[in-house]
């Protein structure tokens, strides 16, 4: 991490574009295997109208969890405060 200080713009940046992969890896995958799979799982069972929003709400806290994850331990306080072995 670059930044000495914690900045929501930049906590948001990367959510959102940890959330726009997300999304968009799905929608590629439900192009092209949507059809097979909706029997065995509910993120592509809504009958060719898209991806339901249940699934959407759980990306977005998802990407919201990884990023607060990587912000926690990948902090500049945390890992000056760790021990070396």
């Amino acid at each position: 991490m670059d930044e000495e200080r914690f900045s929501i713009t930049t906590f948001l940046m990367r959510v959102l574009v940890i959330f726009s992969c997300t999304i968009l890896f799905l929608v590629i995958v439900g192009v092209f295997i949507g059809d097979e799979v909706k029997e065995i799982t509910t993120i592509f069972g809504a009958d060719n109208q898209g991806i339901p929003y249940a699934v959407i709400f759980q990306a977005l806290i998802l990407s919201l969890y990884g990023n607060a994850m990587r912000l926690v331990f990948l902090s500049k306080i945390i890992l000056k405060n760790m021990m070396v072995l």
